[in-house]
């Protein structure tokens, strides 16, 4: 806020203060906005015949900082650390027939049910309304953003074996042709057949659309850097129901996508599935990030300042391109592929 000139106060006495504060509600009104606790909006613009009207109200607060990281509310309980910002991302320049074919290829899909043209309109909307929301608008001026598909197919069988059969050997696929010589390694190979649980239901709800149709969406990866895997869980309370928790088969498919982003070197932030459980409540899966593999492996769940979630606003289409409902997806991030993490850290 630019403070007034002491020139243009000549002629301005003590009483036309007092006059002003009286119209504002008294000095405890003017004192909550000179807080910014209040702020005054324009109900109704002045006309030659009529006087205008202002209203108070509660300040609009971004959800999200300038890096477009959630910030922690007053109350949260679990844990979070402040973020590391020598570990980040770096936004692509989007081809949206680059990352369909990507998809399509990863995959072995023949077609994706949404054509390129499609894929940015549904995306570019997305965009708009979350920029014209002051609650979010930092998630795009500050932070990656990248958009997805997600695949329409059945979801409703073992998570485990859906992860190991088809989601992860798409992601060591793509990564491989991107950088020729490094390795996808799956730290858990043969151990998740019946041993992954959802536990948010938020993700649920995105498995069950996925079933449906073709999910168009904007992932956000750094959305919560530096928050424990119980945090992650935690903050859904804090956010619009249209949120969603990331698991694993999201983080796999945005792996597809984008290997060139997520899984470029040791910097890059690695990446937790914080809507899925491994084998008991202490552990949950992630992605890391290395200078010569990507690994896919699980870690208990202490915060990491080396770790980042994500938030996507996301639709569900029929295989004709048509609405069926719209969502958001929420994807996380974490790290410790073993011992691949800040060795002050401990992790079970």
């Amino acid at each position: 806020m630019k403070l007034v000139d002491r020139e243009e106060l000549d002629g301005w006495s003590q009483g036309d203060t007092r006059a002003l504060i009286s119209r504002l509600g008294g000095l405890p009104v003017a004192r909550e906005i000179n807080a910014d606790r209040l702020v005054l909006r324009i109900s109704k613009s002045a006309t030659e015949v009529e006087p205008g009207e202002i209203a108070l109200e509660e300040p609009v607060k971004p959800l999200f900082d300038s890096h477009g990281r959630f910030i922690p509310p007053q109350g949260l309980k679990a844990k979070v650390v402040d973020a590391n910002r020598g570990f980040h991302l770096i936004q692509p320049e989007i081809d949206y027939s680059d990352r369909h074919t990507r998809l399509t290829l990863g995959f072995g899909i023949p077609e994706i049910g949404v054509v390129t043209g499609s894929f940015q309109d549904r995306t570019g909307a997305i965009m708009a309304r979350l920029a014209q929301d002051p609650k979010t608008a930092n998630l795009l001026s500050g932070g990656v953003c990248l958009p997805l598909v997600f695949p329409k197919m059945e979801t409703s069988g073992d998570y485990g074996t859906l992860l190991e059969k088809r989601f992860l050997p798409a992601v060591g696929r793509t990564y491989e042709q991107q950088f020729p010589g490094r390795m996808f390694q799956n730290y858990r190979a043969g151990e998740l057949a019946g041993k992954v649980t959802v536990v948010d239901k938020s993700h649920q709800r995105l498995l069950e659309a996925m079933a449906t149709g073709w999910v168009v969406g904007l992932y956000f990866p750094q959305a919560l850097q530096g928050f424990s895997i119980p945090a992650d869980r935690e903050v859904m309370a804090y956010l619009p129901e249209d949120f969603v928790l990331a698991g694993a088969i999201d983080m796999s498919t945005a792996m597809v996508a984008y290997p060139d982003v997520l899984g470029r070197d040791y910097q890059t932030p690695g990446l937790d599935c914080a809507g899925v459980q491994w084998r008991s409540r202490g552990r949950s899966l992630y992605f890391e990030a290395g200078g010569d593999e990507l690994g896919f492996g699980s870690r208990s769940l202490f915060p990491c300042d080396d770790c980042s979630g994500g938030l996507a606003r996301s639709r569900v289409v029929t295989l004709l391109g048509s609405l069926a409902f719209r969502l958001w997806i929420l994807g996380k991030s974490g790290s410790d592929l073993d011992n691949k993490i800040a060795p002050a850290l401990l992790f079970g």
